[in-house]
């Protein structure tokens, strides 16, 4: 039997959070490892705990926190702070948006014991409302690359995501609040911990799903979401890795995007929608490029 620690973090997504605990709750196999879920509430009015019925939770001990400082850094840190206070073998993180798939937990636990690495992770599959226009599915945007089990990962996410308790107690396990509001944390987090030696193993089996939100479905904000994705990559790059070599590989990749860009508007343009959105799409991306290169920063929440 394990012992696993579930963390999430959420602001204003009562209904939501209170989806993902019957969901987690409902596990395949659950009573086969002692579950602990610990939710940390970024918006101080929030009446969430009230909410929540544990009786219908047997399965779970749900602990509740509220963290005061705003951005998803010092939600993410507070539940470290807090976990460490316990005995577990597993920590998961998950994102208050997301639902599990019924073998969810069972598969992630199996991979954790078959792999040496202290980090597994998993796909989350983005899912649209029915009325989600046909360009944006089209696009791929919020479509993450599914890989084969066992393959080995420089970074990851943080939306479902398991690690194991040597790492959390160690002094590297961290989220670097300069990327509170911009997004990336996740990203430096993780290259920062295999930059240092650790292993990241990607579990196909694990599955969780997001149902992406009204507000990032239109062409503003993916357009947005890109150019600030693409700043902050290259700060944590240049941060963490060789930056001679870094600063030369997003000069060259950073033009040859926004040029493309540029070139491709007038092929594109006759596909609608899409097609305006694949040429802006590669100026944005090649533009936050260049802008990191010169210490631009932009935030995205």
């Amino acid at each position: 039997m394990s012992s696993v620690i579930i963390c999430i973090c959420t602001y204003k997504r009562d209904e939501l959070i209170k989806k993902l605990l019957f969901n987690i709750n409902s596990q395949e196999n659950i009573l086969d490892n002692t579950i602990k879920v610990f939710i940390v509430d970024n918006y101080e009015k929030s009446s969430l705990s009230n909410n929540i019925n544990k009786d219908i939770l047997d399965k779970l001990e749900i602990f509740y926190f509220k963290e005061k400082m705003k951005g998803i850094t010092f939600a993410r840190n507070r539940a470290i702070k807090e976990i460490k206070k316990h005995k577990f073998d597993y920590c998961i993180f998950l994102d208050d948006d997301e639902f599990l798939d019924k073998n969810w937990l069972d598969n992630m636990i199996k991979c954790a014991k078959k792999y040496s690495a202290n980090i597994i992770t998993g796909p989350v599959i983005s899912l649209f409302d029915e009325n989600t226009e046909e360009w944006i599915i089209k696009s791929k945007f919020f479509e993450r690359q599914r890989k084969d089990t066992g393959v080995k990962l420089k970074t990851c996410g943080a939306g479902n995501v398991l690690i194991k308790k040597k790492v959390i107690d160690s002094d590297e396990l961290y989220f670097n609040n300069e990327y509170a509001f911009s997004g990336g944390e996740d990203t430096e987090l993780f290259l920062r911990l295999t930059v240092n030696g650790e292993e990241i193993i990607y579990c196909n089996e694990a599955i969780a799903y997001e149902m992406v939100h009204k507000d990032r479905l239109s062409m503003r904000y993916m357009i947005k979401r890109k150019y600030v994705n693409s700043i902050t990559l290259v700060k944590i790059e240049k941060s963490l890795l060789n930056k001679k070599k870094i600063i030369l590989k997003r000069l060259i990749l950073g033009s040859v995007f926004f040029i493309q860009g540029i070139l491709t508007i007038p092929i594109f343009i006759y596909k609608g929608k899409l097609g305006i959105f694949n040429s802006l799409n590669l100026i944005s991306k090649g533009l936050g490029q260049l802008c990191g290169l010169v210490g631009v920063t932009k935030e995205l929440y």
